[in-house]
């Protein structure tokens, strides 16, 4: 009699597993399906221009890094206003929305927090931080993807908004297998090249979390992603500008004439870079040390031949903001 009860204990346990597997689907890491399009929005300026919005590392504190009295928690919901009241064609978010992933609480307060961006039907696209892994890694993409089931369980994909190519690329390489590595690696090599050969294309943008260059004292310049995209972005003249987050701070450095932007403030604790005289590569923004570089977001405004990016900085004492960066590029095309 007890052999047949533990049995039919075994049958239940058996079958509840495989119901709850059934009902969570593992999300795949497979190679994107290819171009999709932003939905469309009026562009107002006479001059044909528009700009997109740029945020990253947007995701909480958490318990020890509290412990170094650099909490800006409470000016995340008045950087998602501010870009709101941008009115950006689209925003892109360079990772790190949340701070666990698989915590299904942690999404819920995402979508309270930026609620306003679909109220005023404002695209929201994402690139996988190192915290969109976080906790048990299938749960935590099931939760990433079924906030953004457009993205149809694309880890890299692509967009097109006018004259722009826009590639969303996952620098997470310790999470992805070597054959996924291999994939994404070609799959940004093919677009590329078609975004060079489309002549409706005039400037591409790459978005990634970890950056291939900075001069935080907290974090290295991501090898990986150099040796895995750079190699491939330096051989692509309509690549112009690069998007990182990862450290939280602001960095403009130019490599090998692209423009690499490290915008990791969107409300994460911020960290320090490294003095000028010890700094690893020239910031093409400050030499001085005096200019804001904490709690901020991006504005990029592309006209035909021109693409210009201004930083907004919020002080977490005082609440006010200030303008940061200000930077224009003029392109002559052929």
């Amino acid at each position: 009699m007890k052999k047949l009860y533990f049995l039919v204990v075994l049958v239940i346990l058996l079958v509840g597993v495989f119901v709850f597997a059934a009902k969570r689907p593992s999300p795949t890491k497979t190679e994107a399906a290819g171009k999709s399009e932003t939905e469309s929005r009026p562009v107002t300026r006479t001059d044909g221009s528009f700009t997109f919005a740029v945020v990253g590392d947007s995701r909480k504190a958490n318990p020890l890094e509290g412990l170094r009295n650099t909490i800006v928690n409470n000016t995340r919901q008045l950087i998602i206003d501010k870009i709101a009241d941008s009115n950006p064609a689209f925003l892109v978010n360079t990772g790190d929305l949340v701070l666990k992933s698989a915590e299904k609480e942690e999404w819920q307060e995402f979508e309270k927090l930026n609620r306003v961006f679909k109220d005023r039907k404002i695209p929201y696209y994402p690139v996988l931080g190192n915290h969109e892994y976080r906790g048990n890694e299938t749960e935590a993409l099931t939760d990433y993807f079924d906030d953004f089931p457009e993205l149809n369980k694309q880890l890299w994909y692509s967009l097109t908004y006018t004259n722009c190519g826009l590639i969303m690329l996952d620098s997470n390489f310790a999470k992805l297998s070597k054959e996924d590595i291999a994939r994404q690696n070609k799959w940004l090599g093919d677009t590329l090249s078609k975004y060079r050969d489309d002549s409706h294309i005039s400037f591409v943008f790459v978005f990634f979390h970890h950056p291939p260059f900075t001069n935080s004292k907290y974090n290295q310049p991501d090898k990986q992603a150099r040796d895995n995209f750079v190699s491939l972005l330096d051989k692509f003249s309509k690549v112009k500008f690069v998007f990182n987050g990862h450290v939280h701070s602001y960095e403009r450095l130019r490599i090998n004439a692209i423009n690499y932007i490290v915008t990791g403030g969107g409300g994460a604790p911020l960290v320090a870079l490294l003095p000028a005289g010890k700094s690893r590569y020239k910031d093409e923004y400050d030499t001085t040390g005096k200019k804001p570089r904490g709690t901020h977001f991006c504005l990029v405004t592309v006209g035909e031949d021109y693409i210009e990016l201004k930083t907004l900085h919020i002080n977490p004492a005082k609440l006010t903001w200030s303008e940061g960066d200000s930077y224009r590029e003029w392109y002559f095309h052929k």
